[in-house]
């Protein structure tokens, strides 16, 4: 069921992203007279804030409303939800070749698709992340060694290095393929703990590489950058860290951040989480932890807008076609669904089960399902269906083996993943199969028959065929290869020569390729139909190469 609410909004003013800049260097200055200055307020029109200070106080505007917006503490005593990726060493693959870095023996492999031919060549030290652009005639190489990008020609394999700033860690390579930005995740060093080498280190950097121009071009963002987001055209990215919004208009030579400060509170503002642009990239939405409200920015006109979304605000989600910012409010069992276009007009506010414990959401490709779920602790293994096409639909839940650990949707929507880690709920019988195992449940969303799995190890890939009738996963350390047919929900369990690192589908095709740890470089395609697997073994040293 759904109704109606009013919502609360609080204003800040960046003034014009032309005058941002010049509010950073008077920024001690703005916040010691913010009280005389009217900075960050509102007019009782309710429009968007003009106020004369850009970092300061509250102007009397709306702040003293009595709402907590920036405490950032609510506590409904369950952990963060978790969104899983896995990204080191994955696979960059084109209509055309595949490109595999080797951090070993600092080079990039480029198998082509046609033909299996297999060429390495040299890059930098320790070769971390792969892109290509969009159009597919570049790959990009992070190297963590040697703190350069190598821009690599997929046809030639012509190779310039670029230097960038030390220790990044992270690549995303924007839609229009001009620009790479580097930034250093410190959520990779958790998982990559001797990535660390203890020198001088900052935390508030990226590094934008012009792809075609091969110049490096630094800058400053704010403290631990987390996620990076491009408009669809490619002539803006937005970076979000723990208090800032950094703005880079992608069309200029040398672009350089305006940087929005996301919290009224200087001394513990809530941390930034995530951060999503609409599709025309005029407004960035973006969820802070332990919040009730999301904050909307007006990226033409530097501005800064907050509303009310519930109690603890722990996910947001775009509907596939853009149209809806949807926001989980797991506290307070809400949805909160906004216009993305005009996310100032009313939200539709859908009730959750209070009985239940959902925190995250994932849609279906075609946007008329969402998949309600939590990644908290602890609880039961449940999940929720919302028809987002019938405002007077129940939301239904199901039940699970295991508690949820993440979600994956084949490309067509016809099957739902449910990836298990080897956490048990609370009270678990000691008699279950799943009892502190992995495990994965695979879901026809149609009539929700589930044929839950448990796995041999923990999952490090996945990959969906695109006609949606297939799916694979390989887990770290274990030399095997899961192949799943999503129109039986049966498993092919193929045996590989040494334990697998990453998966994906060769682009165009039915073949899913493996790659592999082995000191001379080992990858294996499985064709799906005819069942056949062939591994190509020592492609790091461009001799010696075996095909079995």
């Amino acid at each position: 069921m759904t109704r109606p609410l009013p919502w609360t909004w609080a204003i800040l003013s960046c003034a014009l992203l032309s005058a941002c800049s010049s509010f950073e260097s008077a920024l001690s200055a703005d916040m010691a007279g913010a009280a005389d200055s009217g900075g960050y307020g509102s007019d009782a029109s309710g429009e968007w804030g003009t106020g004369g200070g850009s970092d300061g106080g509250d102007g009397g505007g709306m702040w003293d409303s009595g709402r907590p917006w920036d405490t950032g503490d609510y506590d409904d005593g369950y952990d963060r939800e978790q969104e899983n990726s896995v990204e080191a060493l994955r696979p960059a693959a084109t209509s055309d070749h595949l490109f595999i870095a080797n951090p070993d023996r600092a080079t990039l492999t480029r198998i082509t698709v046609d033909g299996m031919g297999v060429v390495t060549t040299p890059v930098g030290v320790d070769p971390s992340v792969v892109r290509v652009t969009p159009d597919g005639s570049t790959a990009l190489v992070l190297n963590k060694g040697s703190d350069t990008v190598s821009v690599v020609d997929a046809s030639s394999l012509e190779t310039s290095h670029v230097a960038v700033r030390p220790r990044m860690n992270r690549l995303e390579v924007s839609p229009d393929g001009r620009w790479s930005i580097s930034w250093h995740d410190l959520a990779y060093d958790e998982a990559d703990p001797e990535g660390d080498d203890g020198g001088t280190a900052s935390y508030n950097e990226i590094s934008l590489v012009d792809i075609a121009g091969r110049a490096h071009v630094p800058q400053v963002v704010g403290f631990n950058p987390r996620d990076v987001a491009f408009s669809a055209d490619g002539t803006r990215a937005v970076v979000v860290s723990d208090r800032w919004l950094a703005v880079l208009d992608l069309t200029e030579d040398a672009p350089a951040p305006t940087r929005i400060r996301l919290a009224y509170d200087t001394v513990e503002p809530p941390e930034a989480e995530e951060v999503l642009l609409t599709a025309d990239g005029t407004k960035a939405f973006i969820r802070q932890y332990g919040t009730t409200f999301l904050t909307v920015v007006d990226l033409e006109a530097g501005e800064l807008r907050r509303i009310d979304v519930g109690d603890n605000a722990t996910d947001l989600d775009l509907s596939p076609d853009g149209t809806r910012a949807v926001v989980v409010a797991r506290a307070s069992h809400e949805l909160w669904v906004f216009d993305a276009t005009d996310p100032f007009a009313t939200p539709e506010v859908v009730a959750l089960p209070e009985d239940e414990i959902f925190g995250a959401i994932t849609f279906t490709p075609d946007g008329l399902e969402g998949i309600l779920y939590t990644t908290a602790s602890g609880l039961p293994g449940r999940y929720g269906t919302w028809n987002t096409t019938d405002p007077t639909a129940e939301i239904v839940v199901r039940s699970l083996v295991k508690p949820v650990h993440d979600v994956k949707v084949s490309a067509t929507g016809g099957t739902l993943l449910f990836i298990h880690d080897d956490e048990d709920e609370t009270g678990v019988a000691s008699s279950s199969p799943f009892r502190g195992g992995w495990a994965v449940s695979i879901v026809e969303a149609t009539s929700h028959f589930a044929n839950p799995v448990r796995l041999a190890g923990e999952p490090t890939g996945f990959a969906h065929g695109t006609d949606g009738s297939f799916g694979a996963l390989v887990m770290g350390g274990l030399p095997y290869l899961e192949v799943v047919d999503y129109r039986t929900l049966l498993f092919d369990e193929v045996s590989l020569k040494s334990p697998a690192n990453n998966v994906g589908i060769l682009p165009g095709t039915r073949v899913v390729y493996a790659s592999q740890a082995h000191r001379l470089g080992r990858i294996s395609f499985y064709d799906v139909d005819g069942k056949g697997l062939t591994t190509i073994t020592g492609f790091e040293l461009n001799a010696g190469i075996e095909i079995e």
